[in-house]
């Protein structure tokens, strides 16, 4: 048996990496840096998750492993929390499998429905994270355009499925970078683009309660004709203030859900009890713990975007989720990149946002900012950016 060469070369010319080498450099300077290149929340968890953690952790017996594809009570509540905001009915037993965050959950998918002689479609622009695992994966990608006309999405998707070897799309709505979502009536017309065809499609729904309009997002598996052909990805982190936890959840139909739990029962023994105990009783607590930090984003995305918008920037205006994309003003036209401009400013400004060539948009001129400072931070990077451009222009 000849074992499968995975190529990693790919990584040696992974320019996030490179961005953040920059950073650290400009950190180990002394400089202060208003950082808004990842979206890490600095909001703090609710104090009822804090609380239920620490009991937990007091308990001897919650100190053994715990079970691969998590304990029931958290499948159980991963159930309930979909039935009560997404209106989507799962068996705990069959269609949810607890995973170390929603990159576990992907990598674990890909591993049961990547298929190496058909292609990938992506949305873009793109998490880098999906790009990453499925340049692990050898994918061979197609791209589709992320806009705000969800018929034009379609018709992309329509003709790519309908013309090239698509076995499985990869959706991220809400979607990071831009914030742009999705209704069901997409996702109907998805069904029909697929219907008959061997295609899987996997959403990323980290975002999925963070709608800046007070309501959910709509599920994938909300779609009964979607249902045994697509996997959904569920996560605490940003909603709950919580990424260094790691829970998140595969969802999907049994018999990929299965598959899944299966291959992580050869491999981990499941997220540390507490930390799964803590989760399930944050999953079935009023909404209103949620309600709260999704208040704060939807206002510092107003503010910032207002900010930008004063300086020229056209803002595309997030209908959810921790960041804000937006592309240079006329005045930097002619000038620089975003890629340019946003070194000069981690450099001689000490903000860091990332270009939006790292999320695979085709033109060099956008730049994505991640939400994770209070309103005074968001001001202050605003006046950095207009001494900037002050001093580029002039």
């Amino acid at each position: 048996m000849t074992a499968r060469h995975y190529d990693i070369t790919w990584m040696s010319r992974d320019k996030l990496r490179d961005f953040h080498k920059r950073k650290l450099s400009v950190l180990q300077s002394g400089r202060d840096v208003i950082d808004l290149s990842m979206i890490n929340p600095d909001l703090p968890p609710p104090r009822i998750l804090l609380d239920r953690l620490m009991e937990a952790c007091a308990k001897p017996a919650n100190h053994r492993y715990a079970v691969s594809r998590g304990i029931r009570k958290l499948r159980e509540a991963f159930a309930v929390k979909y039935k009560s905001r997404f209106n989507v009915n799962l068996n705990p037993e069959e269609e949810i499998c607890v995973t170390f965050g929603a990159r576990d959950a992907l990598q674990q998918t890909l591993s049961i429905l990547h298929h190496p002689n058909r292609k990938v479609l992506l949305g873009r622009p793109y998490y880098p994270g999906h790009l990453y695992a499925l340049q692990f994966m050898q994918s061979d990608l197609v791209f589709f355009d992320i806009s705000e006309d969800p018929d034009h999405m379609l018709g992309q998707i329509s003709t790519l499925v309908n013309t090239d070897n698509i076995g499985l799309i990869l959706l991220n709505f809400p979607n990071n970078p831009n914030g742009i979502t999705v209704s069901s009536d997409f996702y109907s017309s998805l069904a029909e683009i697929i219907r008959g065809k061997n295609c899987y499609v996997i959403n990323d729904f980290v975002y999925g309660e963070m709608i800046f309009n007070g309501q959910p997002a709509t599920s994938i598996l909300a779609n009964d004709a979607l249902r045994e052909k697509a996997v959904e990805f569920y996560s605490l982190s940003k909603a709950y203030s919580i990424p260094g936890w790691r829970v998140a959840a595969a969802l999907g139909p049994a018999s990929i859900v299965n598959m899944i739990s299966q291959l992580k029962s050869h491999i981990d023994y499941g997220l540390f009890l507490p930390l799964q105990l803590a989760s399930a009783h944050a999953l079935l607590a009023e909404e209103k713990i949620v309600q709260n930090t999704v208040v704060h984003y939807a206002e510092r995305a107003r503010l910032l975007a207002e900010l930008l918008s004063l300086q020229g920037w056209r803002v595309l205006k997030p209908q959810g989720g921790c960041s804000l994309w937006a592309r240079l003003p006329d005045s930097l036209r002619g000038y620089c990149s975003a890629s340019r401009f946003t070194i000069n400013l981690l450099e001689s400004e000490g903000v860091a946002v990332l270009p939006g060539s790292l999320f695979g948009a085709p033109d060099d001129d956008s730049a994505r900012f991640a939400l994770v400072s209070d309103t005074t931070s968001l001001r202050e990077v605003a006046q950095r950016i207009s001494n900037l451009t002050e001093r580029i222009t002039k």
